[in-house]
């Protein structure tokens, strides 16, 4: 099932689900690239959004909802790949 383009912590009546801000610094490459494939407002946050929903998601899947196996965290997290489903 494809999934839409739309912040998921956002409900479809626009309201904010309960939420933190993130920010983070990323070189001036990716962001005029990810930028630049969509021009829309939003798309950034729409984007990394969906990414760390996705991510979290996945943390659950495995069981690493805590602070108990940091390690499979880092290890997960920095060796992560983004398949897209066939």
């Amino acid at each position: 099932m494809t999934q839409p383009f739309r912040n998921p912590y956002i409900t479809p009546n626009g309201a904010l689900k309960q939420h933190h801000r993130v920010m983070l610094f990323v070189g001036n490459d990716d962001w005029q690239f990810i930028k630049g494939s969509r021009l829309e407002t939003g798309t950034v946050t729409i984007t990394l959004s969906i990414l760390f929903n996705k991510l979290a998601n996945e943390l659950s899947k495995r069981g690493l909802n805590d602070l108990s196996d940091s390690k499979t965290f880092e290890r997960l997290v920095a060796n992560c790949e983004i398949k897209l489903p066939v």
